[in-house]
């Protein structure tokens, strides 16, 4: 049996029909969920409920379609994928054409990320049960998600107006603006949801971000002053003010923001990233420094503030400190990781072992064949070493789109002209003549063809002699 749009729904006639209907209506808003720990620990039990209840509604009656649908909704929102298909396989054979099944079945495809699949049978329930809210909101999101945010707009619209109190539409809608590059109308989508909810959290950090997105710092960091008004404590708003503080240019706003965080939350990784970054933009090494000490020792499974950490001792020249630092973080860690591999090699160049520092970049290469670090450095130990023909394939390896490139050509420039091979290095500088901001390369190449010039009067008075 089929439902038809054109008679809307038949539900004088059709038991399955008012059955699907009353399902489909009953299931939550997804923009509405409570996603607290405790909210999930109470569905989980309502979901167990539910499907103890309806295997009891089985036993009495295996034609009730109303209840194998309930329990593969209650088995998809426990994560029982399989199973929760298994069940639908069964109402399928109960009746192969119902608006409900395929429903069930999109909104399973869509929460195990087969959101295409998904779409299509979205639409054939969408097509079956045009006024359900939820269909249309799943295919939004599902739209979204492989980046048709056109058709995703489209439904966010056409769901606004029928619910035009529900600020989490408006805000869903806005936030697809905005991955649409329409931020005139994102802003509009924000500001009604606001006026609809102007003690929402979500909205004004969401209203904050936009505007810091789009280089409004003073009203963001005003939205995001706003959300520490309303709710207090909130560690990565302050999280956020830093940043919108550090991006205009208030730098010690930023480090007493990214402070905070951090005193509500010890932990925070991207405020402790972002404070260590701030120090070191403005040279402030020891603070940097100190800082990461504390929080490496507090933290041991943040490899970033140990690796970090290493490499400010090697700035400050204290090798064995530094290697000390490394050989800890080796018990967790290998050359695959080719930051480690980077300093390690570093600190053994600089403690004269450069035939292990090779070795160290050698196997991390092999990890990372197209890192162009590891390809830098080990052109410059194999130049050190006296072998330029290495090291001359290792700069050739750079590719454009490295930010190394450019340092790796003038290397290769200088190994030709040591050789006294002066039209190579020429040519060699000759290709980079587009990005050169500085007007070192003319200068360069003015130098080496004086010296071409120079080469060839010598050669001709010796001649001459």
């Amino acid at each position: 049996m089929t439902i038809n749009s054109s008679d809307k729904y038949n539900v004088k006639t059709s038991t399955v029909a008012i059955c699907a209907l009353s399902l489909l209506t009953a299931i939550p808003d997804p923009c509405l969920a409570d996603t607290t720990d405790d909210a999930r620990i109470k569905d989980q039990e309502e979901h167990a409920e539910t499907i103890s209840k309806q295997r009891k509604s089985l036993q009495e009656n295996p034609f009730n379609i109303n209840a194998r649908l309930r329990i593969a909704e209650a088995l998809r929102k426990l994560g029982e994928y399989n199973e929760a298909e298994k069940e639908l396989q069964a109402a399928e054979k109960l009746d192969a054409g119902s608006a409900a099944v395929k429903a069930e079945k999109a909104y399973l495809l869509f929460d195990q990320k087969k959101y295409a699949d998904s779409i299509a049978l979205l639409d054939k329930a969408i097509d079956a049960m045009p006024d359900v809210s939820v269909l249309r909101l799943r295919r939004a999101q599902a739209c979204s998600e492989t980046g048709q945010h056109k058709l995703a707009i489209t439904d966010y619209i056409r769901l606004g107006s029928s619910m035009p109190d529900n600020e989490k539409i408006h805000l869903a809608l806005a936030l697809e603006y905005m991955k649409d590059a329409q931020p005139a109308k994102a802003e509009e989508a924000l500001r009604y949801a606001l006026t609809l909810a102007p003690k929402s959290l979500e909205i004004i950090e969401k209203s904050a971000d936009f505007y810091a997105a789009s280089g409004r710092f003073e009203e963001a960091i005003a939205a995001y002053k706003r959300c520490i008004e309303l709710f207090p404590g909130q560690q990565n708003i302050y999280y956020k003010l830093g940043d919108t503080n550090a991006l205009a240019g208030q730098l010690k706003e930023a480090e007493a923001d990214y402070e905070r965080t951090l005193k509500l939350d010890p932990s925070h990784d991207d405020a402790a990233r972002a404070i260590t970054a701030l120090w070191l933009k403005h040279n402030k090494v020891g603070q940097a420094g100190s800082f990461l000490a504390r929080y490496s020792i507090k933290h041991a499974d943040r490899t970033w503030a140990h690796l970090l950490y290493a490499k400010l001792l090697i700035t400050i020249d204290q090798f064995e400190d530094a290697s000390k630092t490394l050989a800890a973080l080796q018990k967790n860690l290998d050359y695959k990781n080719a930051d480690f591999a980077l300093l390690t090699a570093y600190v053994k160049n600089k403690s004269g072992n450069a035939k292990e520092a090779l070795e160290v970049l050698r196997m991390a290469e092999q990890h990372a064949p197209a890192d162009a670090r590891i390809k830098f450095n080990i052109a410059l130990l194999e130049t050190a070493s006296g072998n330029n023909t290495t090291a001359i394939a290792k700069y050739l390896e750079i590719k454009k789109e490295s930010d190394l490139f450019y340092r790796a050509r003038i290397n290769l420039a200088y190994i030709h002209e040591t050789a006294k091979s002066y039209s190579e290095a020429i040519r060699v500088l000759n290709a980079l003549k587009n990005s050169d901001q500085t007007g070192f390369v003319q200068k360069k190449v003015a130098e080496l063809q004086s010296a071409i010039a120079g080469r060839i009067k010598r050669s001709i008075a010796r001649e001459e002699n």
